[in-house]
């Protein structure tokens, strides 16, 4: 996955899909676990 100029990403398709992401109704965030670690929440 690349990052833009402007540190944005495409998400893959199945990403997408699998956690239903809708555009412009979603909001999401990014978690940090105990080691580090990043997640991404809806």
């Amino acid at each position: 996955m690349r990052i833009t100029k402007e540190f944005q990403v495409t998400l893959p398709r199945e990403v997408i899909e699998s956690i239903t992401i809708l555009p412009e109704k979603t909001d999401i965030e990014f978690l940090q676990d105990n080691n580090g670690r990043w997640y991404l929440s809806n």
